[in-house]
């Protein structure tokens, strides 16, 4: 994943989040960008400053988890069971983390914990669990080898690798610490 500090032709700037830079370039072409300040989708990248994870922008990032928590949980609550074909189309859209002139929340890890937690188990109700073969059967449904249908799994590093290389698109959900 990339985040692109972005401008539309408002002059509105927001941030977005990415599969690949070629992510980007397509989405940007077919106009699926939109500014969340006035919905303009003639988008363009802004230019960046490279991330030196000083404290300053690791309490940044710290700080944006909450949202990026509270979306995902929202958009799995209102969708329940998103069709694959329809969760492609999701997954590759950006999500904007930290618009510009936003006061920062402060990070609460019980909030945290809790939100991941309900992601769980979001999931865990209207998807399939498909074990250690989630990346073959999320490559067979892409590829239309197999029914398209919400799954989810298991996986290794290097299986997430080549799905990411491939355009194949996942999320992947936050190890949990078990329950005392």
């Amino acid at each position: 994943m990339v985040k692109f500090s972005l401008l539309c032709d408002q002059a509105h700037s927001f941030e977005a989040w990415f599969q690949s830079n070629e992510s980007f370039e397509t989405q940007q072409a077919g106009a699926q960008i939109l500014c969340p300040h006035c919905a303009s989708s003639t988008v363009r990248k802004a230019l960046m400053a490279p991330n030196l994870a000083s404290p300053k922008t690791r309490a940044r990032q710290a700080n944006s988890i909450d949202d990026i928590a509270s979306e995902a949980l929202e958009t799995a609550a209102s969708s329940q069971a998103v069709p694959a074909a329809d969760s492609a189309k999701t997954a590759a859209a950006p999500q904007t983390v930290m618009q510009s002139g936003e006061p920062a929340k402060q990070p609460n890890m019980q909030q945290m914990l809790q939100l991941a937690r309900q992601l769980h188990r979001v999931v865990a109700e209207n998807c399939t669990d498909v074990g250690a073969n989630f990346a073959s059967e999320a490559r067979k449904m892409h590829h239309g080898e197999a029914e398209a249908k919400p799954i989810y799994g298991t996986s290794t590093a290097d299986e997430r690798e080549a799905l990411a290389e491939d355009g194949i698109p996942f999320a992947q959900l936050p190890d949990l610490p078990k329950d005392n």
